[in-house]
């Protein structure tokens, strides 16, 4: 396996080393929920007071703007043609782009949840937020998004 900084041996039997659940039927839900994506993968939204730190140590937990919480959410894998506006980007751009600037190996960028509100994506789970869903500096309250297993 060759990824960007390093490569390594596996065999075919070899144990899956994605961080991201398998492929999954795109489904749509609100805030608060408890989706359940596949096998013993689940996506939790909730509104919660705004905490004093928004970045989380956990990459697969971020802190949204609270306006998330008027919106039907959708949860999904990637589409060709995806762009979206990275949190602190001066621009849009394509997500194809994004994953390989971030060096997000080839084998998992089908697998990566990608979560959108009103058609724009709002959170590339374990990477980042869009510029439009961060928490802003009045927001009292935060719509909080992780993805467990088990």
């Amino acid at each position: 396996v060759i990824d960007k900084d390093m490569f390594h041996f596996r065999t075919q039997n070899g144990s899956d080393d994605c961080p991201y659940p398998p492929a999954f039927e795109e489904s749509e839900f609100n805030v608060p929920s408890h989706q359940q994506l596949v096998n013993d993968w689940k996506l939790i939204t909730e509104s919660v007071p705004r905490p004093t730190k928004l970045n989380s140590k956990n990459s697969l937990e971020t802190y949204a703007s609270n306006s998330l919480e008027a919106s039907t959410l959708r949860v999904r894998n990637r589409r060709p043609g995806d762009r979206f506006h990275p949190l602190g980007a001066t621009g849009s751009k394509k997500l194809q782009d994004y994953f390989i600037d971030e060096g997000l190996p080839r084998r998992w960028r089908d697998r990566v949840p990608i979560i959108e509100a009103n058609s724009e994506i709002a959170w590339i789970v374990g990477g980042r937020l869009s510029e439009w869903a961060k928490v802003q500096p009045g927001d009292d309250r935060v719509v909080r998004i992780e993805l467990i297993r088990g």
